[in-house]
């Protein structure tokens, strides 16, 4: 099943390496080629290129902005990944969402990916979750814990005390930077527009289009941060056989 989607669907994907996220990606790309970089000999982009390609995924466009010219100097043509690589480039900032618009051929569906993400998840399996339910778009979770560091006090409208519970923990599910579109997103987004995702995934709900959730059971550390990277690469050592060289 998973083959024959790929195989219809042309193994088409998106990687959104955009504004100050993709600042971080394009040095840590440089931290490579010099081998400074503690996930081996690649990247953060380039284990997920080269996870895409061992997927059966063919062609990828890397949506682009500031310090664009570096990714596209690093990555080529992507024929050492054995993909075909291509490159969407913002005229401004446009944030997660507004670069979609830019992209020609995205495929129907197709998928789009954080190029800042380190996981292990299966991107077929979600395709084929997609497809299996017909919706118009599909959002990968993950279920993560927060605790709070403090004693959480719940007060009634007249003073009096109604709750006190230490340090309560909270299960959230999370996006996860990746996400399933058929091609009914693009008319959610005006050309030039700074639209975040969350909100154009919520534009498809208004407009009466169903959007599915695929729980996602994966090792994940999104990396949009520098002071994630530390996580990230204790992640990368602790299951290095999840991140097979290429």
């Amino acid at each position: 099943m998973i083959s024959s989607v790929l195989n219809r669907l042309r193994g088409i994907a998106c990687l959104l390496c955009w504004n100050q996220s993709q600042e971080f990606t394009t040095l840590e790309l440089v931290a490579v080629k010099g081998g400074r970089s503690p996930l081996g000999d690649s990247s953060v982009l380039e284990v997920l290129l080269q996870q895409l390609r061992r997927q059966g995924f063919r062609r990828v466009t890397l949506a682009l902005s500031h310090l664009g010219d570096l990714i596209e100097d690093a990555c080529g043509d992507g024929s050492r990944f054995g993909l075909e690589l291509s490159y969407s480039r913002e005229p401004s900032p446009l944030s997660t969402a507004g670069p979609l618009k830019l992209i020609e051929n995205l495929g129907n569906p197709f998928i789009v990916i954080n190029g800042h993400l380190l996981t292990n998840l299966d991107f077929r399996r979600v395709l084929e979750f997609h497809t299996e339910r017909g919706g118009d778009a599909t959002v990968a979770v993950r279920a993560e814990q927060a605790e709070l560091d403090f004693g959480v006090v719940e007060v009634g409208e007249s003073g009096e005390l109604l709750d006190y519970v230490e340090k309560p923990h909270h299960e959230y599910m999370v996006g996860i930077g990746v996400n399933v579109f058929g091609p009914e997103v693009l008319d959610c987004i005006e050309v030039g527009e700074s639209v975040t995702m969350p909100e154009v995934i919520m534009r498809l709900r208004r407009a009466g289009k169903k959007v599915f959730v695929y729980r996602a059971k994966c090792l994940w550390q999104d990396i949009g941060r520098p002071e994630h990277y530390e996580s990230a690469v204790a992640l990368f050592r602790g299951n290095e056989a999840e991140f097979p060289p290429p």
